[in-house]
C-alpha cells in the first residue's frame, strides 16, 4: 500500500476543476457541452502522467466560510459507495484538492474537487 500524498499540480487541477463547475454552473463528472471528460481534459493539458485516476466532487449551498468544508465533503463521500472506494483504492498514491465558490440569489454555492492518481 502506498502513501497518498498531495501534490501541486493536482491540487490546482483540482481548482481548476471547481472553479469550472462554479464559473458554468453545472455539477457533473461529464463536461455538459461534451467532449472529454473534464478531468481527463486537465490533466492531459498538465501532462500529468498516470496509470488510474478518479475523482470525487461535491457541492454545498449556505455555508459561509470554506474552512468547514472539507469536513462536510469528507463525510458525505464516506457515505456514498463510489467515491468511498476512490478514497480507499491502495493504488492511489498522489491526490489534489479544491474549492471554489460563486454567489447565487440562494446564497453563497461551494464546489469541491478531490482528485486520486496512481502514477
Amino acid at each position: 500500500m502506498l502513501a497518498l500524498k498531495r501534490d501541486p499540480v493536482l491540487n490546482e487541477i483540482a481548482r481548476a476543476r471547481s472553479k469550472d463547475m462554479a464559473s458554468r454552473g453545472y455539477f457533473s463528472h461529464e463536461d455538459p457541452a461534451g467532449g472529454p471528460l473534464p478531468l481527463e481534459k486537465l490533466l492531459l493539458e498538465n501532462k500529468v502522467q498516470y496509470k488510474q485516476a478518479g475523482e470525487n466532487i461535491a457541492y454545498f449551498l449556505g455555508p459561509t466560510t470554506a474552512d468547514v468544508l472539507p469536513e462536510l465533503s469528507s463525510a458525505k463521500w464516506m457515505d456514498s459507495p463510489p467515491h468511498r472506494e476512490n478514497i480507499m483504492e491502495a493504488a492511489y498514491n498522489l491526490t489534489g484538492f479544491g474549492i471554489a465558490s460563486v454567489k447565487t440569489d440562494e446564497g453563497t454555492m461551494w464546489y469541491l474537487t478531490q482528485i486520486f492518481v496512481q502514477r
